[in-house]
């Protein structure tokens, strides 16, 4: 919903046999503990708006239903939009669910990727500088990221799918028209994501300096911000870059890797500072979902726009 108001005009209210009211309605489980999983919520909320909602039995079992009971309409409603509140609060404490990317996952990426990591996994230092085989990432996700995005349910992700063609429509066909060639990106060169290499948590191929590709995405990136899909930054400029390794990767792991948050990419950028990648035309941009993998080890695809020249 856009506002408070256009979630009023779209409540359904039931009136039951006992002269009280119903209204059930939908909500995402990522909602779930910020809701239902503090007990004063749940009672601040009933005492607030004369209200009953049943609490569900349990995260695993909950479908996403929730119903509010009350004596009035206005008190359901009233319910509703602090539920609504209390949702949209939340969002900054979620995870990213999708991204806008810039696929490179072709043959020429993955095979001098490949071949990277092969090298800097043969060195017998490389664990005195704590690098491990799997902060490398798989070579299906080699990607440039425009944009992240979350989105809850299918009717966000259907609005992002739509915004994604209508801003390949309205931005970037009429940037690729103007142009006389296509748009080429090279990847060529290493820079870490903090100023320190030996204290390393992010090592990713650097994106050739394109005056033109780099328009076309921040106005992508702008396109999306307008509606509402991602968060403003300081000056809403992409910085374009290809992860290649992230200790991030290691969460989940064995204690060692847990404490272990960063790594010496001092060697690495010394051996391989000028290592190219690959050099390809900017043919598709896709929405993809950051937490699985397809078989194939590559991310799944929400939807994707192939770009005509």
């Amino acid at each position: 919903m856009d506002n408070e108001s256009e979630l009023c005009e779209s409540v359904e209210i039931e009136e039951i046999s006992d002269g009280s009211y119903r209204h059930s309605f939908i909500i995402s489980k990522a909602f779930y503990g910020f809701i239902f999983g503090r007990l004063d919520t749940i009672k601040d909320l009933q005492s607030e708006t004369n209200t009953t909602i049943p609490l569900p039995d349990s995260r695993k079992s909950w479908s996403g239903d929730v119903c509010i009971l009350g004596s009035s309409r206005e008190e359901i409603i009233t319910c509703r939009e602090k539920i609504h509140r209390i949702a949209e609060d939340s969002r900054k404490n979620i995870r990213y669910t999708h991204f806008v990317s810039i696929p490179l996952n072709n043959d020429e990426f993955k095979g001098n990727y490949k071949a990277f990591r092969e090298q800097i996994l043969r060195d017998p230092t490389r664990e005195i500088h704590g690098i491990v085989d799997e902060m490398f990432v798989g070579g299906n996700k080699l990607h440039l990221t425009v944009g992240m995005l979350l989105l809850l349910d299918d009717e966000e992700k259907r609005k992002a799918a739509e915004t994604l063609e209508k801003c390949v429509e309205d931005v970037v066909q009429p940037i690729l028209t103007r142009e006389t060639e296509p748009i080429r990106l090279k990847i060529e060169g290493l820079e870490c994501m903090n100023s320190n290499p030996a204290k390393a948590s992010i090592l990713y191929g650097r994106v050739e300096e394109n005056r033109i590709l780099q328009e076309l995405v921040d106005k992508v990136f702008g396109y999306f911000i307008e509606k509402g899909l991602m968060k403003s930054q300081y000056d809403n400029k992409v910085k374009l870059h290809m992860t290649l390794m992230k200790t991030s990767r290691l969460r989940g792991k064995s204690k060692k890797h847990q404490r272990q948050r960063t790594f010496d990419a001092t060697k690495i950028l010394e051996d391989f500072g000028n290592y190219e990648f690959g050099e390809t035309t900017l043919d598709t941009l896709h929405i993809c979902e950051c937490s699985t993998d397809v078989s194939d080890g590559s991310y799944p695809i929400l939807t994707r726009i192939d770009l005509i020249y």
